[in-house]
């Protein structure tokens, strides 16, 4: 961590460098209003995978997964006075021998059964991704 002034000099000179070179920058984070500041995109990611991207705008301010919302909710907000309680946030899972499913399952207010099981793909939401069986469209039948 920086002084706030250094930090917003540097993140700005990143930004002139990017425009300047016309080049891609990876910014890795838990700040999310910094990702904000100095990103056209985000992935969000636990456990080693990308659980959610999208553009900057899009995750910070509507999240999707469930990981990305307890990010957002983690985040101090200036406007108001007290913070909200994160409540049980379960346990981190063990990386040496990740869980069979979902490496999010074990700690998601929402987790299914089949979140155990199985790792969940990306689904296609709007002009993002995200890893969550929560936005698994159902199949739809065609024949009458």
């Amino acid at each position: 961590m920086l002084d706030v002034s250094i930090r917003a000099g540097i993140m700005k000179l990143m930004l002139k460098i990017r425009d300047d070179l016309d080049t891609t920058i990876i910014h890795v984070t838990h700040d999310l209003a910094a990702a904000r500041y100095i990103s056209d995109r985000i992935a969000v990611m636990y456990a080693g995978m990308i659980m959610e991207e999208g553009t900057a705008d899009e995750v910070v301010l509507d999240p999707l997964h469930p990981y990305t919302k307890l990010l957002r909710k983690a985040a101090p907000d200036p406007d108001k006075v007290t913070s909200e309680k994160l409540g049980n946030t379960g346990e981190v899972p063990d990386l040496i021998n990740p869980p069979k499913g979902c490496p999010f399952e074990p700690r998601c207010q929402f987790a299914m059964e089949r979140c155990k099981n199985w790792l969940p793909p990306y689904f296609q939401v709007d002009n993002r991704k995200v890893r969550c069986f929560l936005y698994e469209k159902p199949p739809t039948n065609t024949e009458f």
